[in-house]
């Protein structure tokens, strides 16, 4: 998952910013939970718990992690994949994708209420 993180904090000044002073290790471990919860409410339609907690944390009142923060976190997962995995295919990545962005929408929602979502399946 060190790739992935390599991928996503060099997509942006402002991902960059973000993990400045972050201890990767522990965001590494922290990344693995997020993922299972996204994929929990991906395909389970559930937020597992925590998942609204996280998603506060990242909201604009604690970290700020904007909107189009998470296309280029999604971004990065899926060029991470298909680095990591010689089988992706575009139906794979597709797959990934839309499970995820149900997560992200989710997640979205705690930034601010008022949130048009520029995020697209």
């Amino acid at each position: 998952m060190v790739d992935f993180y390599q991928r996503f904090i060099d997509s942006d000044p402002r991902v960059a910013e973000k993990f400045k002073n972050t201890d990767m290790s522990r965001q590494v471990r922290m990344l693995q939970v997020s993922l299972q919860a996204m994929l929990a409410v991906g395909l389970g339609g559930h937020e597992p718990v925590g998942f609204q907690q996280n998603a506060e944390i990242h909201s604009a009142g604690e970290h700020d992690v904007q909107e189009e923060l998470y296309e280029l976190w999604l971004s990065a997962f899926l060029e991470t994949v298909r680095s990591l995995d010689a089988e992706a295919d575009a139906a794979l990545l597709a797959a990934w994708r839309e499970v995820l962005l149900i997560g992200i929408k989710r997640m979205v929602k705690f930034y601010d209420p008022a949130s048009r979502g520029i995020i697209s399946p």
